[in-house]
This record gives C-alpha cells, sequence and structure tokens, in this order.
C-alpha cells in the first residue's frame, strides 16, 4: 500500500486544497492519503477559524483518508521547525511521498534552491532580518509563503536522512495573502475575508465540503480572524517569556489595525510599575497621537 502525506492548515479547507489532494494523488498514484494538520493555532501563531475536528472532517470529505494533529510545539514555529516536525511525523506514520504547493510547481528547480539557500541564509540572519527576509536575501529573489515551506520540506529530507519522496503541485488561482474571489480558486485568506463580511453563499462556491461547515457558521462557532488572530499572534510570536515585549507587540498591531485614541497600561503581580513605565514610553513613542495612561 503507498501513501501520501500532505502538511496543511486547512484554514479554512477550500476548492484549492482539494485540487490538491486530488492532484497529489494522481502524481503519486497512492492508494491513500495522510494529512497532518495544525490543531487550534495555526503556523502563523493565529487562532484558526474553526475547530479542529471541523476542519479534519472537511479533509476527509475533499479526499483525505486519515487526518493527524500536528503538535502545536512545531505547528506555530517558525518554518524551519514547522517542517522538520511534519516531515517527520509523515515519515513515521509510514508515507512513501510528502505532496506540497508551490509557486513554481518544479521539484527539481527547487531542490536546487533548497541547497543553495544554506550557503547565504547565517550571515543575513546574523544582521537581523526575519527568516523569511534571509532566504529572499540569500536568494536575491521574494518568496511567498508557500515556497518558503517547500524549501524547509526539502532540507529537512536531508537534514533527517529521511526516505520519503517529495513531490510538488503548483500553486492555482489566487495568491497565497490575496483577499480576492473573482478567480476559481481563492486562497484561506480570501476565504476568512468573506467569514468576517459573512457572506456564506459566496463563501459556498469555494468549499468543497461547505456543508461540515454550515452549522458553525449559522451558530457562530468560528473565531473573528482579525480580532483573536491579531491578539494571538503577536503573543505567540514574541517566543519568549517578556511581558513587555509581548504586550508592546499586541498593542501596536491592534492600534496599526484598528485605530484607537487611548492606551490604558494596568500593571499587578506580573508586572512592576517599572516595567509599565516603560511599556508606556515604547508606546507612546510609536503612537505619538494616542494616549498612554498607567494604572495600577
Amino acid at each position: 500500500m503507498k501513501v501520501c502525506g500532505i502538511v496543511a492548515e486547512y484554514n479554512p479547507l477550500h476548492s484549492g486544497h482539494k485540487f490538491h489532494i486530488d492532484r497529489s494523488k494522481e502524481l503519486a498514484g497512492v492508494d491513500a492519503v495522510v494529512a497532518v494538520m495544525s490543531g487550534s493555532f495555526t503556523q502563523r501563531g493565529e487562532v484558526a477559524s474553526f475547530d479542529k475536528w471541523t476542519r479534519a472532517k472537511s479533509a476527509i470529505l475533499a479526499g483525505a483518508n486519515l487526518v493527524v494533529e500536528l503538535p502545536f510545539c512545531f505547528a506555530s514555529a517558525p518554518a524551519e521547525i514547522f517542517a522538520g516536525g511534519s516531515i517527520r511525523l509523515l515519515e513515521n506514520i509510514g508515507c512513501n511521498y510528502v505532496s506540497f504547493g508551490s509557486e513554481t510547481g518544479d521539484i527539481e528547480k527547487l531542490k536546487i534552491m533548497a541547497s543553495a539557500q544554506e550557503t547565504g541564509i547565517s550571515e543575513h540572519l546574523a544582521e537581523g532580518k526575519s527568516y523569511s527576509s534571509a532566504i529572499a536575501r540569500a536568494m536575491g529573489t521574494d518568496f511567498t509563503p508557500n515556497d518558503i515551506l517547500a524549501l524547509e520540506y526539502l532540507k529537512a529530507i536531508d537534514k533527517y536522512n529521511l526516505k520519503i519522496t517529495p513531490l510538488t503541485v503548483k500553486r492555482e488561482g489566487s495568491g497565497y495573502d490575496s483577499e480576492s474571489t473573482e478567480d476559481d480558486y481563492i486562497s484561506a485568506k480570501g476565504c476568512r475575508k468573506l467569514i468576517s463580511e459573512k457572506d456564506f453563499d459566496t463563501l459556498e462556491k469555494y468549499m468543497p465540503a461547505f456543508e461540515v461547515y454550515k452549522p458553525a457558521l449559522e451558530e457562530g462557532r468560528y473565531t473573528n480572524p482579525d480580532v483573536l488572530g491579531t491578539l494571538f499572534a503577536g503573543l505567540i510570536r514574541t517566543g519568549r517569556i517578556d511581558l513587555v515585549n509581548a504586550a508592546y507587540r499586541v498593542a501596536r498591531r491592534l492600534v496599526k489595525k484598528f485605530g484607537g485614541s487611548l492606551i490604558t497600561v494596568f500593571y499587578g503581580e506580573d508586572a512592576d510599575e517599572n516595567s509599565a513605565n516603560v511599556l508606556s514610553a515604547r508606546l507612546q513613542e510609536s503612537f505619538p497621537n494616542v494616549e498612554v495612561n498607567v494604572i495600577n
């Protein structure tokens, strides 16, 4: 029995995801597909739009034979850790292949890029660049999140000496970060935008397992992708126990996204007055037109 593995978030599952499942089966010629899926939090550190059971059921209806949860320590980690954890999980399950989407759609080209990337990324990380920016600088070109993950999957296979065979499916339709609803395939972000606008009639056209999501949509059992996503992503991405830095990042993201005229900093048992004043000063410097108060 041959099995193809897929790493996904299905946040939520849309027609592009079903295309990927179907195309992966065709390319690999397998008997089954196993999807390793993030749980309540996504790789960007945001709260998933729907609970993991709803998303897993939609994956089964779209053609997957088994859905396995990717542990949180990998699911909300940087690309290298996310890819390493998911690929090793698929290998240990017994998958013969792993299929991932990419903008290039050329596995040999991606392998060459993955090998070349290692030579220049370290120096750019040392300069303080983000991981995605360091990759782009090292390769001399911009990368989408899909391509970055594709390279990381290939690097993980080499690093851990895995036997799993990589395949890639060229992405169709709107770009990863696009909110357009004019193509046959729209992005997960486009779906989340329709959810936030409660445009469920349009949403149904792009979700092959819409009947699974319909009860949750009607009962309001989904997260607001703007407010909760901004709040939790700011906390998770901080990556260390630093209350001032975490609070600053969350507040900055919220103000930039939603505006505001007043920020109140409360402190108590877990943070002293000095920390509160440091946070207040940073916020006031970043947003001179916003009033910042400190209260015990």
